[in-house]
């Protein structure tokens, strides 16, 4: 019995939950259910006025629905509490509430189709009132159009005469003087003797496959004012050195003395035939900062001639040697090294630039041997043109 209570409940509520148009009243039976009762509860729905209005006619078939669905509910209560005062079986009890429910979903199908009547009658009414409103809009529009078109006219003179004051001013007041940076930058390595001649240890090394490869992601600002040409340029940058050997040569670190340091050397390279590819390749992660003489026109950067002079530093975060080629039996043979052979872990130099709009020459050397002292051949630093564009 309780199952059948909360099932009817759920099913009176998902009913109410639905309804969306309007109901006359409702006369539900107010007698008290005995043990006498033939179980019918009369209920009845006349037909709804069609001239009702919509917001009141949902308010009342919400009122009236929730209260018919309560006593509803109450009325099966009473079934149960007299199943369980033994007034009637269990049998008779189901069936009281089976006719309960039954009544109930036939005075809905009433409800719907006084639900369906009114709606038609209601929707044809709202067609007639949209057409003739449709109709007096368009008289209205048609005699305020004629009635302000000359206005208009001047007053959109006069707005676009204003407008275009307005834009002049605040682009005279919102001079930029930070931009930002986006660079690529690809050149060509090689080894330079501390006092800037080539370095004997170029003769190891393919110039044309011995890259460097440098992005940067940073400001512009001019100092001094919109109009100054000096521009100052910082941001964080990112590096790759590559070593590329001819000869079959390849870079390794050796320890003659076990007491000693270990050192640096290029050497032939053993046990390998038919090489293919032999390189030696490092990464940093950069901070350059660049002084410029921008010399473009107008609120921008880039644009025309700059001259510029800076420097960098840089943290070295890879570094390894690739050996491709065979062994003695044809075999395919991929030797890596990962090592930093005996160069600084922090790099640091000078740069110079000269550019044209988005088109930059950028050359580096570095203010330091690139290898710790006494472990190559040579004390050499790193020098590099790249040629560089602005993003």
């Amino acid at each position: 019995m309780k199952h059948t209570l909360a099932s009817t409940i759920f099913s009176v509520l998902f009913f109410v939950s639905g309804l969306s148009a309007s109901a006359s009243p409702l006369y539900p039976l107010d007698v008290p259910l005995t043990e006498t009762d033939t179980s019918e509860v009369q209920v009845e729905i006349e037909g709804i006025d069609p001239d009702s209005g919509l917001v009141s006619a949902l308010t009342e078939i919400i009122a009236v629905s929730t209260q018919e669905a309560t006593k509803l509910a109450a009325r099966i209560a009473e079934v149960e509490a007299l199943v369980e005062a033994g007034t009637l079986t269990e049998e008779e009890g189901e069936a009281r509430v089976e006719a309960l429910e039954a009544e109930f979903e036939a005075k809905m199908e009433r409800f719907g189709e006084s639900m369906e009547e009114w709606s038609d009658e209601f929707s044809d009414k709202m067609d007639a009132w949209g057409e003739e409103f449709s109709k007096k809009w368009e008289e209205r529009a048609e005699e305020l159009d004629e009635s302000i078109s000359d206005r208009v006219e001047g007053d959109i003179e006069l707005k676009l005469d204003f407008d275009n004051d307005e834009e002049e001013e605040e682009a005279n007041n919102s001079v930029k003087v930070k931009f930002d940076s986006f660079e690529f930058h690809i050149g060509a390595n090689s080894f330079r003797t501390m006092d800037g001649n080539d370095a004997a240890s170029n003769a190891y090394l393919s110039p044309l496959q011995s890259l460097t490869g440098r992005s940067f992601l940073g400001v512009k600002r001019r100092i001094f004012g919109p109009k100054s040409p000096l521009v100052i340029q910082s941001g964080i940058g990112f590096e790759s050195l590559g070593w590329s050997f001819n000869n079959d040569r390849i870079i390794v670190k050796s320890v003659v003395d076990p007491s000693s340091a270990s050192t640096s050397e290029i050497v032939p390279i053993e046990n390998i035939s038919g090489v293919r590819r032999n390189r030696w390749d490092q990464f940093y992660i950069e901070l350059p900062v660049m002084l410029h003489l921008d010399f473009s026109k107008g609120n921008v950067v880039d644009e025309g001639l700059s001259l510029g002079v800076g420097g960098f530093a840089g943290l070295r975060t890879s570094s390894q040697s690739i050996v491709h080629g065979a062994d003695s039996d044809g075999d395919r043979v991929i030797n890596r090294t990962i090592s930093g052979y005996n160069t600084h872990l922090v790099r640091y130099g000078l740069q110079a630039q000269a550019g044209f709009k988005k088109i930059k020459l950028t050359g580096r050397l570095d203010a330091q041997a690139f290898f710790r002292p006494g472990t190559f051949e040579e004390e050499v630093v790193v020098g590099s043109l790249a040629l560089g564009f602005v993003l």
